[in-house]
């Protein structure tokens, strides 16, 4: 008989409130055996009884000499102490209300909230508690459980990333809801992106305005929402100045002196504001929805006169006809990117020739700088200020590469490579960022660092992801959040790494020396990043 040990706890009952307590019941121990543990009547030589299959768990009642007496359901006997090592089992955690859920015992590395239930508790830090939930092995705390109150809106209200109002990210209808966490004014609550601030003054709002318009109407219904059925809450006079606020298909949200309320598009002549067109080709039509009149390419500058629920009203070149918004992008001076500054990271340099193509003549190095500078005359084209951590054959340490973002109070990091593999069938993109802390286990991780904005880090990477992954295809890699490249992880700025395709693959080296392919890798780059500011 091949035998394991029978791994034993000691069963703790743990309710957590407002305060754990903890009750001591008999210990108890799981059978690991490659086939079956004998049970015996006595201990050492006893007569065989009966037998144990693996994990099956067993109550020990008694020790005696190296053995002990132990219970599984009717079979009670004798095994060998030699198999059972003693462990402590903490127990279970219970919650009553509406808990938070940690990557580690750090109340910033909220990942998630669960509804009331009870867990066994694997390992415990003070007030801390490792459970097994739905995100994997996580902590959770005991405040989480204490009941702070509601949070009440009438109103469209804000929702913002942190307690910050430069993080807005989105609004929502009036509702009431449990708070999380309370900071002053502001609220944690859970709201359709997610666990997100609010802040309790929202009822007198300062809804940042998308563009100011004019009534064109003799009068003009204000509703309390977007809809006719929404009940009349004022009327306004032609020629009034609004702001636009929001808006929702056919309808806006605006405000005008001090009230608020929703109106129908139709009745407002919009501020003319400048645009971009970020489709490859964009349809201009006769009328919202109807006939095709002329098409306009990638990066045409547009002036919007006025906007029919998701369509606009363009002007161009001395045309204009109605274009669908999802494929123009506002910006107050034509400028998409004006005021961002991003730090572009040509991989390898110097010394570091990086990958060696399958050519063996094509280097790594040359690829990420040469497609590093398509990328910064596009930005730059856009209004954002690009700052190469080299702009020739010179290698940058790495940290010093990652440390420019904070030198030049950058909002993005990208870098950018080119890959190989010994496998020479493998082809196709792939995007890493960073989201968790290295193992400082690793040699080559430090002090558990990780980058200082997973969150929007994934943003960046899924925006981008979006756009680049049809040029060259999707490497069986794909988009990976979970990696520990030093340049993302030790960057004080949202960050991903980029690799264009493999050098090791034929059609990826063909496509990716290509000036169309580049042109278009390169473009639809530029609107993933576009697309996440």
């Amino acid at each position: 008989m091949n035998y394991k040990k029978i791994m034993t706890s000691t069963a703790l009952g743990v309710t957590l409130l407002l305060n754990p307590i903890m009750n001591v019941a008999a210990e108890t121990g799981t059978v690991d055996v490659n086939t079956t543990l004998n049970v015996r009547e006595t201990p050492t030589d006893g007569t065989i009884i009966g037998s144990l299959q693996d994990n099956s768990e067993v109550q020990i009642l008694e020790r005696q000499e190296g053995w002990a007496k132990v219970q599984f359901g009717d079979l009670i006997g004798w095994s060998s102490l030699n198999f059972i090592e003693e462990t402590e089992d903490l127990g279970k955690v219970s919650f009553n209300k509406v808990f938070n859920i940690y990557e580690s015992p750090d109340t910033s590395t909220k990942i998630g909230a669960a509804k009331p239930t009870s867990m066994d508790v694997l390992e415990q830090r003070g007030d801390w508690y490792r459970v097994h939930t739905y995100l994997g092995n996580t902590w959770v705390k005991k405040e989480t459980t204490q009941y702070i109150g509601e949070v009440s809106f009438s109103e469209n209200f804000n929702i913002y990333e942190s307690p910050d109002k430069s993080t807005k990210i989105g609004v929502a209808k009036p509702v009431t809801m449990d708070v999380l966490e309370q900071r002053g004014d502001w609220y944690k609550v859970n709201t359709y992106l997610g666990p997100s601030w609010v802040y309790k003054g929202q009822s007198e709002q300062d809804f940042e305005t998308i563009r100011n318009g004019t009534v064109v109407a003799d009068y003009l219904n204000v509703r309390s929402e977007p809809t006719l059925r929404g009940s009349l809450k004022d009327q306004i006079t032609e020629g009034t100045t609004v702001s636009i606020l929001q808006t929702e298909g056919v309808w806006y949200y605006i405000g005008y002196g001090s009230s608020k309320g929703w109106v129908h598009s139709d009745y407002i002549s919009n501020e003319s504001t400048q645009g971009m067109i970020t489709a490859d080709v964009l349809n201009i039509r006769s009328a919202p929805g109807e006939s095709v009149k002329d098409q306009i390419p990638y990066g045409t500058k547009v002036m919007i006169t006025k906007y029919s629920g998701e369509w606009a009203y363009v002007s161009y070149e001395g045309s204009e006809g109605w274009a669908h918004t999802d494929y123009i992008q506002e910006t107050s001076n034509g400028q998409l990117l004006e005021g961002k500054r991003i730090i572009l990271d040509p991989g390898h340099g110097g010394y570091d020739n990086g990958a060696l193509a399958i050519d063996d003549k094509t280097q790594e190095e040359d690829i990420n700088l040469e497609y590093s500078k398509e990328l910064q005359q596009e930005l730059e084209s856009m209004g954002a200020t690009v700052i190469l951590t080299r702009d020739s054959d010179v290698y940058v340490e790495l940290d010093d590469r990652a440390a420019m973002s904070e030198e030049h109070n950058a909002d993005i990091f990208l870098s950018i490579h080119a890959n190989t593999i010994a496998d020479a069938s493998v082809s196709g993109s792939e995007l890493f960022y960073n989201t968790t802390p290295c193992d400082i286990q690793e040699d080559w991780c430090d002090e558990g660092e990780q980058n200082d904005y997973p969150e929007k880090s994934k943003d960046l990477a899924t925006s981008i992801w979006s756009e680049i992954k049809g040029v060259f295809g999707e490497s069986p890699r794909g988009i990976d959040g979970s990696n520990h490249y030093r340049v993302n992880r030790k960057n004080t700025v949202p960050s991903v790494l980029i690799e264009i395709g493999f050098l090791s693959n034929w059609s990826d080296l063909s496509n990716i020396k290509d000036e169309a392919h580049k042109e278009k890798f390169v473009k639809n780059l530029v609107n993933g990043i576009v697309n996440y500011f």
